[in-house]
């Protein structure tokens, strides 16, 4: 088997062989000699790299993932992330040694040399684009609200912007509450979703989880990747001010990707409807940085120093009205509870709870609310979001109480409406 110095020596190789490519490699673990790897160019701020091409490619094709990946760049977040999920381990290549290297069929050198015995490019040229499952994630073209995303303050005037933020990860929900547009080709997948918002409101993008095609196609993922595919002529990265609103805390390798493709991470935040207490999502770059946001009253910034059992106080007055910042949602009847209890499932005790059935095999953050890990069916309480989204799309259509509304939430919910619609997800 090659080690680490060999690996690098035919990783700078492959290198003077594809000019102006990054190169990502490994050895098959069970054939000696055997190298995969993947070359690309070099683009800034897009969700793709060499080593993205060679984890993603090689699932695709069901070669087994080389543990280490050797590459030519420095890894970014995004690779590290990928590489985690994929459970191996990305270098940086050290500095050529002066052992020659021989790749197939070039001539052997006379003094001692690396021999690759089988070099086995992952090269899909449909890959970068996979229309067939990008489309899905397509974006109608609408109108922007025009409301600003960086707020999320309350007034006395009802013109607070604590809500709107509520009704994009409501939107999110909705995604993965109907499997309408999934009878069209929509792969299977956890229950997780994810919209994506510019500064002025607008949705810019949306992903499903659909890792049964892929283990990588989680939702941010899907979402990062077809906005880029659909917005490559003018692609600079993710615009400054984007919101992302995703149904589950992202783990290391979408916290990754996104990172990496924004074009300002300090005018980047991240919403997430509940903590992911596994390993994967502990101490990310967004969660290091304290770029996302579990949707709550209480403002809670998901960083932990360890991922034991973690109490975070709440801040401030339990009175609702008194409170500052985005309006969580409750994801279950009303009748349940109310004050700071009845947002209970998105604290860490939680996420305590669902560690503890994800040991016994029931449960992970990742099936939350399935039932059971066979049972891939929508949740009844997803269906209550929609109900609760549509009432308010009524309310603000139809005022039926003649109260003074909010203009700015009035603004959102008719976009919101209007993506769902043209979707194709159920009842909207």
């Amino acid at each position: 088997m090659f080690n680490d110095q060999q690996l690098s020596d035919i990783a700078h190789a492959l290198k003077l062989t594809k000019a102006g490519h990054d190169i990502a490699l490994g050895e098959d673990s069970d054939t000696a000699g055997k190298v995969y790897y993947a070359a690309r160019v070099p683009r800034v701020k897009e969700p793709y790299s060499a080593v993205v091409k060679l984890l993603q490619i090689g699932k695709q094709n069901k070669v087994k993932i080389p543990k280490p990946i050797i590459t030519t760049a420095a890894p970014t977040e995004m690779c590290l992330g990928m590489a985690a999920i994929s459970s191996t381990q990305v270098r940086l290549a050290s500095a050529a040694s002066v052992t020659p290297v021989a790749l197939p069929g070039s001539p052997k050198p006379a003094v001692a040399f690396t021999q690759v015995n089988q070099l086995s490019e992952l090269a899909d040229n449909a890959w970068e684009d996979r229309d067939a499952d990008l489309s899905l994630f397509t974006v109608p073209d609408l109108a922007s609200p025009n409301v600003d995303v960086s707020k999320d303050m309350r007034t006395d005037d009802h013109s607070g912007f604590h809500t709107i933020h509520r009704i994009y990860m409501m939107a999110a929900y909705a995604l993965v509450s109907s499997r309408k547009f999934g009878e069209t080709g929509l792969p299977g997948g956890k229950n997780i979703g994810v919209v994506m918002v510019s500064s002025n409101g607008k949705i810019i993008g949306c992903g499903v989880n659909t890792n049964t095609k892929n283990s990588t196609f989680h939702a941010e993922v899907n979402c990062l990747q077809s906005y880029y595919r659909y917005n490559k002529a003018a692609y600079q990265g993710l615009p400054a001010g984007t919101r992302i609103y995703s149904t589950l805390e992202p783990c290391q390798m979408c916290a990754g990707m996104i990172w990496e493709a924004a074009a300002n991470t300090a005018a980047l935040l991240v919403y997430y409807g509940m903590v992911d207490p596994a390993q994967l999502a502990a101490r990310t770059k967004l969660s290091s940085e304290g770029r996302e946001r579990l949707l709550s009253h209480w403002q809670e910034i998901s960083y932990f120093e360890n991922r034991g059992k973690t109490e975070r106080a709440l801040q401030g007055s339990e009175n609702p009205k008194e409170r500052q910042g985005p309006k969580a949602i409750k994801v279950y009847a009303r009748e349940q509870t109310e004050g700071p209890a009845a947002y209970s499932l998105i604290y860490a005790d939680y996420a305590s709870a669902l560690e503890t059935q994800k040991t016994a095999s029931q449960l992970s953050a990742a099936d939350f609310m399935t039932g059971t890990k066979n049972d891939r069916s929508v949740p009844a309480t997803f269906t209550q979001v929609n109900a609760s989204l549509l009432r308010k799309h009524e309310k603000y259509t139809s005022n039926p109480n003649k109260k003074t509304l909010n203009p700015n939430v009035q603004k959102v919910v008719l976009h919101v409406h209007e993506f769902l619609k043209q979707k194709g997800i159920g009842g909207f």
